[in-house]
Formats: structure tokens, sequence, C-alpha cells
């Protein structure tokens, strides 16, 4: 059902298409969470996220998003200053635009998650558990675009990955809507 949703020939998504995907979400959630969904912040993030914001190659919100949902739980009192740390380790691969790097190059290999989950782990093991978790986050979602990831690099060329869908798509909408839904969960 969602993936018939989500397939069109112009690669957008209805209105109708997100209600009929989150009544799904709420379903899944609401057994194994136990939260109730609030339809109106689903849709203004929806509205901002889709056609006011910025959209680029499996988008920095979805990396953040994905990112939070994947530490919140690991972040108490004693730590919580390690979280903008362990998210910027959710967009970092990226940053080789900034670097003058080929983009999904070194950055996006499991070399450069093991130096500098190593780095971060020299300060604090546990910075550098969730800067790892955050920069594995990333790696993971890319995997899934159709153009995947040098896993290996340097020792092999070739790019890895589920290959499951294309970037900029409403997949990666949905991804980000889940996991904005997720959070908002955790967060009560």
């Amino acid at each position: 059902m969602i993936l018939k949703i989500l397939s069109s020939k112009q690669n957008t998504i209805s209105i109708i298409g997100i209600f009929s995907i989150l009544k799904q979400v709420k379903s899944i959630t609401k057994i194994r969470l136990g939260c109730p969904i609030d339809w109106m912040p689903f849709l203004i993030w929806f509205l901002i996220y889709f056609w006011i914001g910025e959209i680029k190659a499996m988008m920095k919100k979805t990396h953040i998003a994905v990112g939070i949902a994947a530490t919140i739980n690991f972040i108490n009192i004693s730590n919580v200053l390690f979280l903008p740390i362990a998210v910027v380790g959710s967009l970092i691969p990226d940053w080789d635009y900034k670097l003058g790097l080929k983009h999904r190059g070194i950055t996006h290999t499991l070399l450069a998650l093991l130096i500098t989950t190593g780095l971060f782990s020299l300060y604090s093991w546990k910075l550098g558990l969730l800067w790892g978790l955050n920069y594995f986050t990333h790696l993971l979602l890319d995997s899934l675009t159709v153009t995947g990831i040098p896993l290996l690099y340097p020792l092999k060329k070739k790019y890895y990955g589920f290959k499951l869908f294309k970037t900029r798509g409403a997949e990666d909408v949905l991804i980000f809507l889940i996991c904005f839904y997720i959070i908002t969960c955790l967060e009560k």
C-alpha cells in the first residue's frame, strides 16, 4: 500500500497519500509506542518540509531526524551536551562538498566511520558511541538510495547499498515524518 502511494511518474506525493501513510504509521506506533498521533504538527512539518524547505539529495532534515531518533534514548542529564555533537555525526559525511572532495567518496566509508568514532571515543566512550551511531545512520540512509555508498573504499571502489529509491523523493519525506513522530513520542 505504501509503495503504491509513493511511486509516481513525477515523484510527487499528495496530501491524501501522506494522510493514508500516517494512518498506517499511527496504527503501528500506537501499538508499539502507545503514543497517540497529533495530526497538526505533521501537516505543518509536511508543508514546511516538502513545499517550502530546501530539497537536496537525502535531505539534511532527514539525516538529523533519524540521528535524533536513534540517539534520544541514550541521552540523559549527565550527557545531554553530547546530543548536538552526536547529531553533527549524522551530517558530517556530507561535508565532503565543503572539503572539496567528491560527494559520496571517502566520507561515506567504513574507514571514515571508524576513524572519527575512534577519535571521539578518546574523549569519552559514550560520545564516541553516539557519534558512531549517528554517522552510521547517515551511511545507512544513503545506502538506501539508488546511488549507494562506497562502503569499502579505498579497498574497493564499488558502491554498495539496498538501492531502494531515488534521492529527493517521497520516501525521504516519509522517513523524516516517521522519525519526527517517533521523536515526539519518545520526548513525552
